[in-house]
């Protein structure tokens, strides 16, 4: 809300770059359940077919960092513009719109 993303008043054109650079801006050094929120949030980048790598690198890393362990569990948020949610056989697919690449997420019912 802090960012204004819950409401527009008209202007300029409201679109993933305009919001990723709303939320970012506003992270700062916050922190996340006592985690730096750096460690525990991740905000796709803009799509653009020229520097696919550094997004695709970056979500990798984020969900490299999101484990199930004996101990306990850690987790992420992610913010990102959802392409399509299909069903699925234990819940549903979601698809992210800012990476080309076929890894989906599963979450049951």
């Amino acid at each position: 809300m802090d960012a204004g993303l819950n409401q527009w008043t008209g202007g300029s054109q409201r679109n993933w770059g305009t919001c990723n650079s709303q939320i970012l801006a506003l992270l700062g050094d916050g922190k996340m359940n006592g985690k730096p929120i750096q460690d525990v949030l991740h905000v796709m980048r803009r799509y653009e077919e020229a520097g696919q790598a550094t997004p695709k690198a970056e979500f990798d890393s984020f969900l490299s960092r999101i484990q199930t362990s004996k101990t306990g569990s850690d987790r992420g948020v992610l913010i990102a513009e959802i392409k399509a949610v299909d069903p699925s056989k234990y819940g549903f697919v979601v698809k992210i719109r800012q990476t080309p690449s076929r890894r989906s997420t599963q979450r049951n019912n």
